[in-house]
Parts: structure tokens; C-alpha cells; sequence
């Protein structure tokens, strides 16, 4: 039986969570912090902020409200560097359009 840190609730050896509070259980191989943050940075980048706070909390065992403070604040440190998902996308659109008008006035003039 693994004993959960948060709640002292005995639980089976395959669980992965705690049954009585939902706490991650002390597995063998333990995610490194710097993992832990790449994966959270990863999910904060790609706007799911609420599953970040679920995989924090199971990563680290972390409670609900240690995990939404843990999640905002490396949201906050690190958010010069979240690129925004559409900046590429309308330039690209942008150049497309512009090439797209500049083909129709050639075009145009060729006929006339």
C-alpha cells in the first residue's frame, strides 16, 4: 500500500492517485522540475491553462490552489516569451493577399 502525503489514506500500489483526495501518489520515477515546467509552459502556450493546473497537480502532488498559483506564476515569468499563435499565420496571409493583387494588376495590364 502506498500512503498518500496530503490525506494519510492507504491506497493499492497501482493507483496512481490518491482515492480519498486526488493528490498525486510518490511514484519511482519522480519528472523533474525543469520538466515539469516545459510541459506546463507547453500546455500555457497553447492556451489550455486549465489542463497546465491538472498536470502540474500530477506531477507534483501539488493541491488545487498550489498548482493554480504555481501555473499563474510561471504564466506571469515567462510571458514575453509565448509567442502568439496567429502572428506567423497573418503574415503569411498578409504576403499571400498582396501577391495575389499584384498578379490580377499584371494580368490587367497585359490584356489592355
Amino acid at each position: 500500500m502506498i500512503t498518500c502525503p496530503h490525506c494519510d489514506r492507504a491506497n493499492p500500489p497501482e493507483n496512481r492517485l490518491c482515492a480519498g483526495c486526488g493528490a498525486a501518489l510518490a511514484t519511482e520515477i519522480q519528472p523533474s522540475t525543469a520538466d515539469v515546467e516545459a510541459r506546463v509552459r507547453q500546455l500555457l502556450a497553447d492556451g489550455r491553462k486549465i489542463e497546465a493546473v491538472k498536470i502540474y497537480r500530477e506531477l507534483t502532488g501539488a493541491s488545487l490552489a498550489e498548482a493554480k498559483e504555481a501555473v499563474e506564476s510561471l504564466a506571469q515569468s515567462h510571458k514575453s516569451a509565448v509567442v502568439q499563435r496567429n502572428g506567423c499565420l497573418g503574415a503569411f496571409l498578409g504576403m499571400a493577399l498582396a501577391l495575389g493583387f499584384a498578379t490580377v494588376m499584371a494580368a490587367r495590364e497585359l490584356v489592355d
